[in-house]
């Protein structure tokens, strides 16, 4: 006959669920490629300029992601009552 967890077990695992979904995440924004879009008009642009631009769209998408990392660690420690 299975025994019911107490209250600590039961946080423990609860803990561990959310630090395995936090793991996944991160593992599928590490794999995940971040597009770049940069569309040039005239094949005689400058090579700086087109650099700064891609950098200024790698940059913006860095931050995206971030907020969104951060949105979810804010989640989790919500689900885990740390906050």
């Amino acid at each position: 006959m299975p025994r019911n967890p107490s209250k600590l077990e039961a946080s423990a695992q609860r803990f561990y669920t959310l630090t395995d979904r936090f793991r996944g995440q991160l593992r599928v924004l590490e794999d995940a490629a971040s597009p770049v879009e940069v569309k040039v008009s005239a094949m005689h642009g400058d090579i700086q300029a087109l650099a700064f631009l891609a950098l200024m769209e790698a940059s913006r998408s860095a931050q995206e992601d971030l907020k969104a990392i951060l949105e979810s660690v804010k989640e989790i420690n919500r689900e885990k009552g740390l906050s």
